[in-house]
């Protein structure tokens, strides 16, 4: 069963519109425990990436170029 992290992020991340965006929003705020579950995602991916040789700098860096070639 696919958990509410990943029914939200693929609403808000692989349809286009705002309307997706605040379906992916309004799922993470009807889940009670969706805090804590981000959390743990967001330490999971950083794990990761520090383990594959990235900086946290880097991390920032290559968000903010992806978030400015979505606008």
């Amino acid at each position: 069963m696919e958990s509410v992290i990943d029914q939200a992020c693929a609403a808000a991340l692989y349809a286009e519109g705002d309307a997706a965006l605040d379906t992916g929003a309004s799922l993470l705020a009807a889940a009670p425990d969706a805090d804590d579950a981000l959390h743990r995602r967001g330490e999971e991916f950083v794990t990761r990436a520090w383990g594959r040789g990235w900086l946290p700098a880097d991390l920032v860096r290559f968000v903010r170029l992806e978030l400015d070639e979505r606008r």
